[in-house]
């Protein structure tokens, strides 16, 4: 709903094109920062909790835009999500890391696979040198 609210200020003119990395950086992150704040203090959990854990469990768009963030630094590579340093030194400046870094304190997980199972997957879809057949395209009426 606060995205909603967000794309109502441009609508009205309140916004400029030039303005939304600002709105994405600085306001949006406070605003996660406050619900996080909320979920962990009343200990609410988001729908799905229960079930599969992806990004169903969390709101998707700090992932989506976080990543934007990330997409030419040399740095910060798919796997730093496990690096406690690089999540230490650089979850305050790129909203996906700061993404991980919440999840790892909400689940107070420790284990790779456990902190997110679908990335993990598509990072090694073939665990334990185990070679699968390759995907044959089906359609609907076969």
């Amino acid at each position: 709903m606060f995205v909603c609210f967000l794309l109502c200020l441009e609508e009205i003119g309140l916004v400029r094109n030039e303005e939304h990395k600002t709105l994405v950086c600085r306001v949006f992150t406070k605003y996660m920062s406050l619900v996080r704040t909320l979920q962990t203090l009343y200990w609410l959990e988001p729908a799905g909790s229960k079930g599969v854990w992806g990004l169903d469990d969390y709101c998707f768009l700090p992932f989506y835009w976080g990543s934007s963030q990330l997409i030419r630094n040399e740095r910060i590579r798919p796997d730093a999500i496990h690096d406690p340093i690089i999540l230490r030194d650089a979850s305050d400046e790129y909203m996906y890391l700061d993404c991980i870094v919440f999840i790892k304190k909400a689940k107070k997980i420790g284990s790779k696979k456990d902190t997110d199972a679908q990335s993990f997957n598509y990072r090694n879809p073939h665990s334990a040198g185990e070679e699968r057949e390759p995907r044959r395209n089906v359609t609907p009426f076969e």
